[in-house]
């Protein structure tokens, strides 16, 4: 009984300090937080905070190896050839974990967090699911398949911090269409097999990069809106895509 009286004060303690933390993140970034400023805000004496962490940078770490681990189990959990024509699994269970998570995500990977750490984010959702999926419309293409992986991610990444700073309105099924790239469904009516769509997307990437327009009158046009919305907060304001 005192065991399970202990531990339910330490789960107590740290839930308090990494409550804290989360707190000051979104007025500063963590190397200008103190433990005194920690354990003050946390309501505890900073001998307590010893106990459980060695400065504030531990606690920070162990919170990001937590979202990492069960982001990195979610990628796991889906195969690339499970993501069937018009549906995109992975990308609602994506949103899901992210709206699920949302404080966490907001301060992790918004204005106060570590670079790094959304650089590790963007490099677990390329290596445990996206590039395998793209890999199936793009074989044996590795470099053009990375700039392309390294374009969606952060894309989405983007669009789901916008979602979560404008109150999360859309539900995860609706964001995993908005943010899926081109469909092998939405080619079937357009007379465009999957490998077009994921060229012209392919295309619209390399326009963005390069901050060169390039019209490509062969796109289905309901790729322009879905990469369009998706690319706004990533594409240059000059580019005009086709209508």
């Amino acid at each position: 009984m005192e065991q399970s009286g202990t531990d339910r004060r330490v789960r107590k303690t740290k839930s308090q300090l990494r409550l804290a933390l989360m707190e000051l993140l979104v007025e500063k970034s963590a190397k200008n937080i103190s433990v005194r400023e920690l354990a003050e805000r946390a309501d505890i004496n900073r001998g307590t905070f010893y106990i459980h962490y060695r400065d504030v940078g531990d606690l920070l770490q162990r919170l990001e190896d937590e979202m990492t681990d069960r982001l990195a189990d979610l990628c796991r959990s889906h195969r690339p050839e499970d993501s069937a024509p018009g549906q995109f699994p992975f990308l609602r269970d994506l949103y899901r974990f992210i709206r699920d998570n949302a404080d966490l995500c907001r301060v992790l990977l918004g204005p106060n967090g570590d670079i790094a750490y959304t650089d590790r984010i963007c490099r677990i959702l390329r290596d445990n699911f996206l590039f395998d999926f793209l890999s199936l419309f793009y074989p044996g293409d590795r470099q053009r398949l990375n700039s392309f992986c390294s374009f969606i991610v952060s894309g989405n990444l983007n669009l789901a911090l916008a979602w979560l700073r404008e109150g999360g309105q859309e539900s995860p099924d609706e964001m995993a269409q908005l943010s899926a790239p081109g469909s092998p469904e939405s080619s079937a009516s357009s007379g465009y097999k999957p490998e077009d769509i994921f060229f012209a997307q392919d295309q619209c990437f390399f326009t963005l990069a390069s901050r060169k327009p390039k019209k490509m009158p062969h796109t289905p046009p309901t790729m322009w809106v879905r990469w369009d919305t998706l690319s706004v907060l990533v594409r240059p304001s000059a580019i005009s895509l086709p209508k």
